[in-house]
């Protein structure tokens, strides 16, 4: 029925719409009638003398195109627009909510260039075929009603049942989606007619059309709702029917037909457009327009098709109109970026956003996710226009998050405007690389402005500051932090087009556009939500239910299979829903009924912030840590909000440092306030992540909230009591939660059948015991005696007796032993034993009785009294705890899958077994070997059962047979069931891998007492041993003489005994237990398994590479120092990744400078100390060094938190100082670290003269260094100017090999190009304006700005920045470098040197590297002297004024040193600093900054210029001659006095040179000059540069250097005799081949001897002759190197564990990368051994019947091998940075493709193919340039030196 008076309006609009059609029928079309010409008109019905329909005609949307794309007809797969003819208005939906699923019509929009429509992608629907629905349907409908039921059954039994119907149903349904898809594609493309039934898919939800039986339109409530819903159903299909009878059913529907719809379900109700009407918040303000609402009834309205674009497969890699793409800068290596939120205005301006693309992090290979790249290619003419986009059309970029335009305007500023039809807006593409018209995805492109012809240009060296962090006044607040720490750079407009300014355009996936456009159309509804509450709006129940839907699609959509997605968190940040969550939420609460009705809303709004802060993602937190001040207003609201406010921001505050680190004792007050009033274990929870953060404890939170919440309000926790102390049972756990008031035993309250239970009481108490452990965690002393002891909260009878009582759950017990283990064990002095090796051995104690007292642990220090008693107590106790740990094991040797709390108390167990071991209380052999069964028995999954057996009747024959399959395959799977076992399970390995460093300890020890014994005999004459001869490098271990045999064979026999007697592993059944835990389908399992069988397999050669790191000690300070370092080393391990509090600032403070002082000799910094530094090596002092360094710091509380840190961070950057000095071991180990180094904050300078030390007098570390990481030292000076000069000297140190006196020629070019990257900061004191470098430009040269720096008048550090920089880059031109000369004349004119070097305020130490400069860049150019400017300095006035004046200070200064001839000496010896001045009061500093300024500034200018620019002529220039003549004699007089005391051979050079050319170019009797030089000759030192306290100490520690000497070359012999010859017999034993086994030395080298060859043969099937299944095993290792790459890149999600555990897989990232390496080895070697078996000259022998067979059976090794996607799991290890990685990966290569194998071929280039990652070629490449450059380099310096020495 209609409404009263609706049908006379509604027929008078169908009349007036009907009369303007007629009216067209009859009108002359003329040009002025249209926006576009006649050309793009066409003509397409003949009968256009009907009266009735309008006429028909195409706009052909691509104007460059001769025949529309789409063609003239309707066809299925085509994307078109609905236009309304009675609105005049496109039908459209920008909401994605399933709430707000209506759709739309514009009015009022033209129909070729609309207005209004915020994406194309709102107006486009999909024609797409009738789909099939029942089955989906059957599905959704049995989801519903079990969730309904809430799950009905419940049980084992009935969750198998579950499982399988859900299996059923969803395979069912998935695979009529299949058969849907594969209709669609054969339709695609066939002719629509009309009568036929079609769907139309809108494309910005990717939802189909449907129409509702059951609701009623919003607007017209006579008519029927239209709404988009994602699934299929018969109200989703239509009837495609003409408008008009000139069009009859069965003929085929043509683009820009007026039809109607007609629904299936419904037949004789169509769409219907209704009324104009204002429909959410844009009905409000400047945004407010009409629109109507699509719905469905008897009365119709006709839509006119708009064709958008038709999809073809060939035309998918081009780029079409409504697209969206991401524009990277290619050169900058930067997005084109843009910041905001459509309806509410730009908040970041277009900008770059820099991302580098390194070949070495994959994440970066990979394009951006972030909705701030995005950008929408429109057509000019139209935003409806679809079709392919061609080089040189007119387009418009629009902003996906801003929705509005890229636009440069006249002043050439870019920037976005809303209005589409400005003109400028309108921009071209250009090809860089032109192959064909159409625009191709990834190809490169320039972008031109239309309007101005400007182009779009990267302003490169000038950052982009982003508006939100333009304010420092609240850097010390939560608005402080800075969430997004990329570099940005401003965008401009460029009249001219630059090369450089070339951009990609990437195409956006068409998942990340769904995702996209999905969180977008969330926007509206929330802004609708905002704009109701604000404007008082009712709330009904109906409305709420609605609303709570909404949001919680938008709280699913941020996971993914159970686990948040980070990218869709991303979007939920670059769109600022968070933010507007916020706004909702700051909405005030009403009253009365409609108050329950937000309360639920905002806590859905809550769960919603919960799920986005659920991960890791840093940024998210950060960005979201603005709104914790308005949260803690909060947690008072009505309704149980407070609750879901604690959880959200415990999710927010979880693992952020940068967050806890700004929570304040006030924030603290709150927590504890809060916690005693409402007693919620959620602010138990949020007190919990306070404490500790990403593994690091925060002492000061700990040690506040013990003291304000335990100590002050004893109330608010409950208590737990033994029922002896209380008057109850005895042996029996009580527990109160009204202190002492009344008590309940533990065991009934915590189980949930009994009536006792609470289970918010319950929660309480298990987060009470969480935080209690975290109080304690990182041995809080404070926090241990507080619980412990002062208050008893849990003393050690009640935790020993809950979790020895069978009363408790398994899970409640468990958690008791975790307890045990933080507050009782890992305390006080207990210190690991095992995990960092002890190497050093005190010569005196080896093999006696006092040997195990030295290698024992330190002893208690000075302030550990409070925790040292609990150890006592322990070791008291622990045998107690021993047997019960034996009988536990003993009793749980086979688990049980279904009970999971058990298997969670094994776990516990087992970490507690782990630390007993660690620390060293089985100590016994003995004790050891008990151990293992039972551990092995744990370990064997074999035994495992899926549920207990009946106690009466066991397992059922179906029982059993479920165990069966169990054990064969079931319990590899991942469940909730299998983890828990897992995890035991991993827990056990932990302490096997434990046991294996205890017998290689033992071995080790064993084997320095065999050398002692064989070091003592040695000097006896009689009862020498067996392995005596070993001392000695004359032995030869590869001896083939009968003699040699019988000796190694001696040898071995004796090695064999000592492995034999400390071996406490069955090797046989340790292996199988190991190879089966490798199956479990866990990232964990198989890693740990696979690195304990590697240590199982090397625990010999483990030990003999040990020995040769191990240090002998024979000296009484060597043992001192060994005894210090081993007493301070583990608090400075403890401390090393904790938050530090002030008292444990000062305790590291007094260690790292103790430590300090061992490296250096005594009162000589400068010189280090051999012995200590080996000492502390050994003790692994690098590791905790690199753990302090790699602590995270907020330099903006650096006041207020980190002032000790970074006072640590100090001193242990000096420490590392030292350590490295001199020392290539150390330098070669730190620069593998180098990456990490270069990220520490806070002490820039200090870190810089610590790196500075890793590449002195160290050409392969220059050679081997990234230019990326050159690039990050030239931005960490640029950032960092005058507070750290001492980066420019570090890069000094790169460019030129201290102490060798030369250039590295691509370190120069790299120093050069990224100081010129960054210019404006790098050369901050060079880079002014000539305004401020010249105060007068006609007169004399003035330099205020640098005079007043170059004075020492300006603020520290700037005089040294402008030294270091000035000779950086004199050092970057020396070696005759053309290019680097000009950029370097054009930084630093040739007047300007010589206005500093003539100025006399300027301290001659100052002038040094400007005298350099000059000679370098000037006076020995590549280049000839004319071109380079230099020729007009042989009679320059300013040059002898220089040298008038030079001559003066020559003379006074061999004055001064006459009368210091002994300080001088000393002198010589350390050159100043570059930047120091002299004070004039002070002879001795203005003697060595003058002497130096002579030596190595003065006489090379001097030798240069007479050489090659002196030119006397008494005519013109007399002067020149008598101060050449002058200068003669001063020089003379000079060498005279110091040439005695010169040590340093360049100087002598220096010194010879300058004298010998200013000489001969004199007319002072050359006589003088022999006699100089005979007297120079006859006193010469040479080298005489060790001051006698070196002397000294090498003396004292010859005798120990040498014992060290003779234990390394016995360690050396014993290992070659163990692992036998390099060849084929000796190695493989099965053959007689006499070849070589393995190229010793090369890149492909294999590791030798039995041990290994067992190691390998774990991998065959010995069983199988197949192949495939012989070699079958491989795919663990494969499986383990797929795992390693993953890991590598961060992307560990696959099996459901956390990345934090799986970190700990492998102990350290050395240790993943032995594994991979062995890995790969293993894999090589399988073949190797079959190639090596072929003869010698195979090659030429092919033919032979044997080699053949070989070949093949080798080939059918590579493709067994192949079979297991070796290539995807392999290679993309290349991308890491390891040497040894990249060698063995390409070895590994090399081989599988041994003899052109085929398969191997094909994967490759399947590989190849696939991805656009090319770190193959990039690792290949690499190699080749180091190679490359390494060769040149070498080359290059050979010539030089030569000619220096020539």
């Amino acid at each position: 029925m209609m409404r009263s008076g609706g049908g006379t309006k509604k027929l008078a609009r169908q009349m007036s719409v009907k009369s303007r059609l007629i009216n067209a029928l009859n009108k002359t079309i003329d040009d002025e009638d249209f926006d576009i010409p006649r050309s793009r008109w066409v003509y397409k019905n003949t009968r256009r003398r009907c009266p009735s329909p309008p006429v028909i005609w195409q706009t052909k949307l691509n104007e460059f195109g001769q025949d529309p794309v789409m063609g003239e007809y309707l066809c299925i797969g085509d994307y078109i627009c609905l236009y309304c003819e009675e609105t005049e208005g496109y039908v459209y939906s920008e909401q994605s909510s399933a709430t707000d699923n209506g759709l739309c019509i514009y009015t009022n929009q033209d129909r070729n260039r609309p207005t209004n429509i915020p994406n194309q992608h709102v107006v486009v629907f999909q024609v797409c075929i009738q789909n099939r629905y029942k089955l989906n349907k059957k599905y959704r409908k049995w989801i519903s009603t079990l969730q309904a039921d809430g799950g009905l059954e419940t049980g084992a039994k009935a969750a198998l049942n579950l499982s399988r119907a859900k299996k059923t149903f969803q395979s069912a349904a998935e695979a009529e989606n299949n058969d849907n898809e594969l209709e669609q594609k054969r339709q695609h493309g066939k002719r629509v007619r009309y009568g036929e039934i079609v769907q139309l898919k809108h494309i910005l939800t990717s939802k189909f059309v449907h129409m509702s039986t059951t609701q009623t339109s919003q607007i017209d409530k006579n008519y029927m709702k239209v709404s988009l819903h994602e699934f299929n159903a018969k109200n989703a299909q239509f009837r495609i029917l003409p408008r008009y009878k000139v069009k009859s059913e069965g003929e085929v529907v043509q683009l820009y037909d007026q039809i109607v719809f007609e629904s299936v379900k419904s037949p004789g109700h169509y769409f219907h457009a209704s009324e104009p009407h204002q429909l959410d918040y844009k009905s409000h303000g400047i945004s407010a327009f009409p629109r109507s609402e699509l719905n469905l009834g008897v009365e119709r309205s006709s839509f006119t098709l708009i064709g958008s674009y038709r999809e073809t497969l060939e035309q998918e890699r081009f780029v079409r109109g409504g697209s969206v793409i991401r524009l990277f800068h290619k050169e900058l290596e930067a997005y084109l970026v843009a910041e905001g939120l459509f309806d509410e205005g730009v908040t970041e301006d277009v900008h770059f956003r820099i991302r580098v693309i390194d070949q070495h992090r994959p994440k970066t290979l990979s394009p951006s996710t972030s909705g701030i790249t995005y950008w929408q290619i429109e057509a000019e003419h139209s935003i409806l226009d679809g079709d392919v986009l061609r080089w040189e059309q007119q387009i418009r970029l629009r902003n996906m998050l801003t929705r509005q335009y890229l636009c440069i305007d006249s002043r050439s500023e870019v920037s976005l405007i809303t209005d589409p039809a400005d003109p400028r807006t309108v921009f071209r593409l250009h090809s860089v690389l032109k192959e064909q018209d159409e625009i191709q995805y990834e190809s490169y492109a320039r972008i031109e402005h239309v309007l101005t012809g400007c182009w779009l240009h990267a302003l490169k060296d000038e950052d982009y500051e982003k508006r939100e962090f333009r304010s420092n006044d609240q850097e010390m607040s939560m608005y402080g932090l800075r969430w997004d720490g990329a570099s940005t750079r401003k965008v401009s407009a460029s009249g001219e087009s630059m090369y450089d300014d070339a951009y990609t355009i990437q195409m956006v996936e068409k998942q990340d556009v769904m995702n996209f456009n999905f969180v977008a159309g969330m926007v509206p509804f929330l802004f609708n939500l905002i704009n109701d509450f604000q404007t008082g709006a009712s709330l009904t129940a109906k409305k709420t239910h609605g609303i709570i839907a909404a949001l919680k699609e938008l709280k699913y959509f941020m996971t993914v299979d159970g686990q948040p997605d980070k990218d869709r968190q991303k979007l939920m940040r670059n769109l600022r829903v968070i933010d507007l969550l916020v706004r909702l939420l700051q909405c005030p609460l009403k009253d009365g009924d409609e108050e329950p009705h937000m309360i639920r809303i905002f806590k859905e709004a809550y769960d919603v912030l919960h799920a986005y802060m659920i991960g890791k993602s840093r940024k998210n937190a950060l960005y979201f840590a603005k709104y914790i001040d308005f949260f803690q207003t909060q947690f008072t609201q009505k309704g149980g909000i407070g609750l879901y406010v604690a959880q959200m921001i415990v999710e927010l505050i979880r693992d952020k440092r940068k967050i806890v680190d700004r929570i304040t004792n006030h924030h603290l007050d709150i927590y504890i306030d809060l916690l005693r009033k409402h007693q919620n274990y959620r602010f138990l929870d949020l007190l919990q992540v306070l404490c500790v953060c990403d593994g690091v404890s925060i002492p000061n939170n700990q040690t506040y909230i013990t003291e304000k919440w335990l100590r002050s309000y004893k109330d608010s926790v409950y208590l737990t009591d033994r029922g002896q102390n209380i008057n109850k049972r005895p042996n029996i756990v009580y527990v109160s939660t009204n202190n002492t008031q009344s008590w309940c035993t533990l065991h009934e309250f915590v189980n949930p059948d009994s009536a006792e239970f609470n289970e918010g009481q319950y929660d309480f108490l298990i987060h009470q015991l969480e935080l209690f452990k975290s109080l304690t965690y990182g041995r809080n002393d404070f926090a241990i005696h507080v619980i412990t002891r002062e208050f008893g909260y849990l003393t050690w009878e009640d935790a020993f007796l809950c979790i020895t009582s069978d009363l408790l759950p398994d899970s409640i017990r468990a958690k008791y032993c975790e307890l045990i283990i933080g507050l009782f064990v890992d305390v006080g002095n207990n210190y690991s034993v095992l995990d960092n090796p002890n190497i050093c051995f005190v010569y005196e104690y080896v093999g006696s009785k006092d040997s195990e007292r030295e290698q024992s642990q330190f002893q208690p220090t000075a302030g550990s009294s409070g925790s040292s008693q609990v150890v006592k107590d322990l070791v008291t106790i622990f045998p107690v705890l021993r047997d019960w740990l034996a009988e536990f094991l003993n009793s749980n040797c086979v688990m049980t899958a279904s009970d999971i709390g058990h298997n969670l108390l094994i776990e516990q167990v087992l970490r507690l077994l782990q630390h007993l071991v660690k620390f060293g209380y089985y100590s016994d052999i003995d004790d050891v070997r008990h151990l293992l069964t039972p551990l092995l028995s744990q370990l064997d999954g074999r035994h495992d059962v899926p549920f207990p057996k009946d106690k009466s009747k066991g397992y059922s024959k179906e029982g059993q047979k479920a165990v069966n399959k169990y054990r064969e395959s079931g319990r590899f799977e991942t469940s909730k069931e299998s983890e828990a076992i897992v995890k035991a399970k991993y827990q056990a390995m932990e302490v096997l891998d434990l046991l294996l460093t205890f017998q290689r300890n033992i071995r080790l020890k064993t084997f320095v007492e065999k050398f002692k014994g064989a070091e003592v005999s040695s000097h006896k004459k009689r009862g020498q041993t067996s392995v005596e001869p070993l001392l000695y490098e004359s032995f030869n271990p590869i001896d083939t003489s009968k003699k040699g045999i019988r000796k190694q064979r001696e040898v071995l026999r004796d090695l064999k005994d000592m492995f034999h007697a400390s071996s406490i592993f069955d090797i046989e059944s340790t292996t199988t237990v190991l190879m089966d835990l490798s199956d479990y389908k866990y990232d964990m399992m198989v890693m740990k398994s696979l690195d304990i069988l590697n240590k199982l397999y090397s625990s010999q050669s483990d030990m003999f590479r040990l020995a040769l790191e191990a240090q002998i000690l024979l000296s009484q300070d060597s043992a001192r120092v060994h005894r210090e370092v081993q007493r301070s080393l583990p608090v400075l391990r403890r401390l090393a990744k904790q938050k530090l509090n002030d008292q444990q600032v000062l305790l590291m403070s007094e260690i790292l400078d103790e430590l300090a002082e061992f490296c250096h000799l005594p009162k000589n910094p400068h010189e280090p100390h051999f012995m200590n530094q080996n000492i502390m090596i050994s003790h692994g002092i690098l590791d905790i060094v690199l753990d302090i360094l790699s602590q995270e710091i907020d330099a903006k509380l650096l006041k207020e938190q980190y002032g000790g840190m970074k006072v640590i961070f100090q001193k242990t950057l000096y420490l590392l100082q030292l350590l490295i000095r001199e020392n290539d071991n150390v330098q070669f180990r730190i620069f593998n670290h180098l990456d990490t180094l270069l990220d520490v904050q806070v002490v820039p300078s200090d870190l810089a003269l610590a790196l500075k030390e890793v590449f002195i007098a160290n050409q392969a570390t220059c050679l081997k260094v990234h230019p990326q990481q050159i690039k990050k030292i030239v931005r960490l000076a640029a950032e960092h100017q005058n507070q750290a000069s001492e980066f420019l000297d570090l890069l000094n140190v790169l460019v030129k090999v201290e102490g060798l006196d030369l250039t590295i020629k691509r370190n120069q070019a790299l120093v050069m190009k990224y100081i010129m990257q960054n210019f404006k900061k790098a050369a901050y004191v060079l880079d002014q304006p000539r305004e401020s470098r010249r105060s007068n430009l006609s007169g004399p040269l003035l330099l205020p700005y640098w005079e007043h720096i170059l004075t020492n008048q300006a603020e520290e550090g700037h005089l040294a920045y402008f030294a270091h920089l000035v000779d950086l880059l004199a050092t970057c031109a020396e070696g005759e470098n053309k290019f680097i000369e000009s950029l370097c004349q054009t930084i630093l004119p040739v007047e300007e040197i010589l206005w500093v070097i003539n100025h006399q305020d300027i301290d001659c130490n100052i002038k040094r590297p400007f005298i350099k400069f000059m000679m370098w860049v000037y006076m020995k150019p590549a280049e000839n002297l004319i071109e380079s400017g230099a020729a007009d300095l042989q009679h320059h006035k300013q040059i002898w004024d220089f040298i008038g004046t030079v001559i003066g200070e020559i003379n006074q200064l061999s004055e001064s040193v006459k009368g210091m001839s002994d300080r001088t000496t000393d002198l010589l010896k350390m050159s100043p600093s570059k930047s120091a001045v002299a004070v004039s009061s002070d002879t001795s500093s203005l003697i060595h900054s003058g002497i130096y300024y002579i030596l190595e500034g003065v006489m090379p200018f001097l030798e240069v210029f007479y050489t090659s620019f002196f030119s006397p002529d008494k005519d013109l220039y007399p002067d020149e001659i008598f101060h050449t003549d002058s200068l003669a004699t001063a020089l003379v007089a000079f060498s005279d006095v110091v040439g005695s005391m010169l040590t340093n051979p360049a100087h002598m050079k220096c010194l010879v040179t300058s004298v010998t050319s200013v000489v001969t170019s004199s007319s002072t009797p050359k006589s003088l000059l022999v006699t100089v030089l005979e007297k120079f000759t006859s006193e010469m030192k040479v080298g005489d540069t060790k001051s006698a306290v070196r002397k000294g100490n090498m003396e004292y520690y010859a005798a120990e250097l040498e014992l060290n000497a003779k234990f390394h070359t016995f360690a050396q012999n014993s290992s070659r005799v163990h692992v036998g010859h390099n060849t084929v017999q000796q190695q493989l034993k099965s053959s007689k081949s006499k070849r070589e086994y393995t190229e010793l030395g090369s890149n492909e080298e294999l590791p030798l001897g039995e041990e290994f060859q067992n190691l390998v043969k774990c991998f065959i099937d010995q069983k199988e002759k197949k192949p495939n299944k012989r070699y079958a095993l491989t795919r663990k290792l494969l499986e383990q190197l797929a795992i390693g790459a993953c890991n590598y890149r961060s992307r560990n999600k696959k099996s459901g564990i956390s990345a934090k555990k799986i970190r700990f897989a492998v102990s350290s990232s050395r240790a993943q990368e032995e594994l991979d390496v062995k890995c790969l080895q293993i894999l090589r070697t399988l073949i190797h051994n079959e190639e090596r078996k072929l003869p010698d000259d195979w090659t030429s022998s092919a033919v032979d019947a044997k080699v053949k067979k070989q070949l093949a059976h080798i080939k059918e090794i590579q493709t067994s091998i192949n079979a297991h996607d070796v290539v995807n799991k392999v290679l993309p290890h290349l991308a890491r940075r390891s040497d040894a990685i990249a060698r063995e990966v390409l070895a590994f290569v090399s081989i599988m493709l041994f003899n052109a194998n085929r398969e191997v071929q094909q994967s490759l280039l399947d590989y190849f193919f696939s991805t656009r990652e090319e770190v193959f070629f990039m690792a290949v490449r690499d190699r080749m340039q180091v190679s490359t450059n390494s060769i040149k380099e070498k080359l290059f310096m050979i010539k030089k030196s030569m000619r220096n020495a020539g």
